[in-house]
């Protein structure tokens, strides 16, 4: 288990045998830091290129059972950082990022996969080629490129628990500048767990071994590993003051109705990405005003600028509701699925399979756990507008 005092501790041990952090290397390896009154961990150093095979660090971990990473990297590829992060999750590791060792560029990616994420001030940091990297490409596939690096990144943040915003303020520096995050940045971003680990509950103990998971969902689904809800935790219900946002329909446009009816007449049409002034009218529709036009859209047109989960064109599958949290709770507890819950506009509680997909894959996957009755008939598949956070 690792609290305040203990992390404190590995700071302490590391300074003591790194008094000077070594350059990032070439390629990613792997070294055991070991102490008898402390967790075993694990020192990934290096780039992270395209090609790395991560089953090295896997055996490295059951090796030295590793409770804890800590990095020494300058960054390197995205989607490699972010498939380490995710291994991480999945064995349930945290992560520990002193200011004496490196840990920027992509590598800040991989840090957020810790289910615990310590890190002292100044010792993140991030830039705009550590999230898109267009060269070589013409103008279209670079737009194409860089509009899908941005969606991939920002669910892979929101998945781990970190405020996808973060990208937002990566994006303002150069590849030769580098922008290392205060503590209370972090903190504000959710790059670092701390402040959850100051609740009179103790944090969840991490696994010291990987687990052995035997999967049955269909091929095309390969689910992450379910989360630890704990019946004690109460999650935050509130539903905050909807002012703004803008239009974001499957089918690229929606309409300002003169009434709160699909079938009223309509004032005008507005193509994605159109902003709206909103005020609630019930929990189903928005009064809106765009322009001269006053009138009223469906919540689950609009993406609003005041919630938490960032703007996406991939899709969620929601698989039911429930209008409180322990009926949720417990029914995602005695599902084989890898499921989340959101909280919704309404004030219900929708649930989902674990991340978000693209449109093809959600219609393959919905298509294949329908069939094989796996989940409700009438799943369906939204863009989580009417989502607000995650539970």
């Amino acid at each position: 288990m690792i609290g305040r005092g203990m992390v404190l501790r590995f700071f302490l041990f590391i300074l003591t045998l790194l008094i000077i952090s070594s350059p990032a290397q070439a390629n990613l390896s792997y070294d055991s830091l070991a102490d008898s009154d402390l967790p075993t961990v694990l020192i990934v150093k290096g780039t992270f290129e395209h090609d790395d095979d991560l089953s090295v660090f896997l055996e490295a971990i059951r090796k030295h059972n590793t409770t804890a990473i800590i990095f020494n990297s300058g960054g390197g590829n995205v989607y490699k950082a972010i498939e380490l992060g995710k291994i991480i999750r999945a064995l349930k590791l945290s992560t520990i990022q002193p200011r004496s060792m490196e840990c920027s560029s992509a590598c800040s990616l991989a840090f957020l996969g810790g289910i615990n994420r310590f890190a002292e001030a100044g010792s993140i940091g991030v830039h705009k080629s550590s999230f898109i990297n267009a060269s070589g490409m013409d103008a279209n596939d670079a737009i194409s490129s860089i509009q899908k690096a941005t969606a991939d990144i920002m669910g892979y943040m929101t998945e781990m628990g970190a405020d996808a915003n973060l990208l937002q303020l990566a994006l303002q520096y150069d590849s030769d500048d580098m922008r290392y995050l205060s503590r209370r940045e972090m903190e504000n971003f959710k790059v670092v767990t701390e402040q959850e680990t100051k609740q009179p509950s103790s944090p969840p103990q991490v696994a010291t071994t990987p687990p052995t998971t035997t999967h049955t969902a269909p091929s095309t689904y390969s689910a992450p590993p379910q989360s630890s809800y704990q019946p004690a935790y109460r999650p935050n219900m509130s539903i905050p003051a909807a002012h703004s946002g803008i239009v974001h329909h499957p089918k690229k446009k929606a309409e300002i109705k003169f009434d709160p009816d699909n079938k009223s007449r309509t004032l005008v049409e507005l193509r994605n990405g159109a902003t709206v002034y909103l005020q609630p009218y019930d929990k189903q529709w928005y009064m809106v005003a765009h322009g001269d036009y006053r009138g009223y859209m469906h919540h689950s047109w609009v993406h609003v600028d005041q919630y938490e989960l960032p703007k996406s064109e991939r899709r969620y599958i929601q698989i039911s509701s429930f209008d409180n949290y322990e009926a949720a709770l417990e029914y995602i507890n005695k599902s084989d699925l890898n499921l989340d819950i959101y909280l919704s506009t309404n004030g219900w509680l929708a649930v989902t399979l674990r991340g978000t997909f693209s449109q093809s894959d959600a219609i393959k996957i919905t298509k294949e756990l329908k069939n094989a009755r796996r989940i409700p008939q009438d799943s369906i598949l939204n863009y989580g507008n009417t989502y607000i956070r995650k539970l």
